[in-house]
């Protein structure tokens, strides 16, 4: 006879706890989920009043920690609530907001005025740190790319997906992140890929330009560095789930108010 307990939070809807607590896919494995806090009735939600371990999370404490990171990580984390692509984590009204707090910031057409990295170290208070900056408005800007595969535009078009697309976000004195340029363009030759980005970093000159590096996409990394640029290879993996990594983790920017 073999035991085995296995004791962690539910991260993703396709994650080994999700599967054992799926009787249809891990049959012979008795399992137990539980949240944070809980309806009188007793079912998990944020907006519970009974909580599961009063002595160590009272009510007001999670509810501080709810605030504090955000409902979709707080559902993730602390109620046990697995993430998937099919969870709606972009509520309609964070990306209204974000939109009209980003009214009359216009798209860069040149490299935006950053402030000293030696001055952001040694100023944290976003006040000090605005004073600092002598008028500079950023502590960092990057250009983020997704490479398409497919090189021939009639291949592209019909199956209308795989687009190349660039963005360029900076971070503020307040460390809120601004959406500040978007490219995008399908049916390119891989010459024609480069040659974008390329142009776009002259343009640009961002402190560092990110390159998704996954399969045939890695020889774009490669010759970008070769050439020059200030790439740094990103590899997609099952952590774009993640809460702190991930797409959920971008819901959370958007719903405190950090874009």
């Amino acid at each position: 006879l073999l035991l085995a307990l296995i004791v962690g939070s539910i991260l993703h809807a396709d994650s080994l706890l999700a599967r054992l607590l799926d009787a249809d896919r891990s049959p012979g494995w008795m399992g137990r989920r539980y949240a944070a806090q809980y309806t009188t009735d007793g079912q998990p939600s944020a907006e519970g009043t009974v909580a599961l371990w009063p002595e160590q999370w009272p009510i007001h404490k999670l509810h501080r920690r709810r605030d504090k990171i955000g409902s979709v990580a707080y559902a993730q984390e602390y109620l046990n609530g697995a993430v998937d692509e099919a969870t709606t984590l972009f509520r309609l009204a964070w990306l209204h907001a974000a939109r009209e707090r980003g009214r009359g910031v216009p798209f860069l057409y040149s490299p935006s005025a950053r402030i000293p990295f030696s001055t952001c170290v040694s100023t944290w208070d976003p006040v000090e740190l605005a004073l600092a900056a002598g008028g500079d408005a950023y502590q960092l800007q990057v250009t983020a790319w997704d490479l398409g595969l497919v090189d021939e535009a009639a291949k592209a078009r019909e199956r209308d997906t795989d687009y190349t697309v660039g963005i360029t976000v900076c971070l503020d004195v307040s460390d809120r992140v601004q959406l500040r340029r978007v490219y995008r363009g399908r049916g390119m030759t891989p010459a024609a890929v480069q040659a974008r980005v390329t142009a776009e970093q002259r343009l640009l000159a961002s402190d560092y330009v990110v390159v998704e590096n996954n399969q045939a996409q890695r020889i774009h990394e490669l010759q970008l560095k070769e050439a020059g640029l200030p790439v740094v290879g990103h590899t997609t993996t099952n952590r774009k789930h993640s809460v702190y990594e991930g797409v959920p983790g971008m819901a959370v920017l958007f719903e405190l108010g950090r874009i």
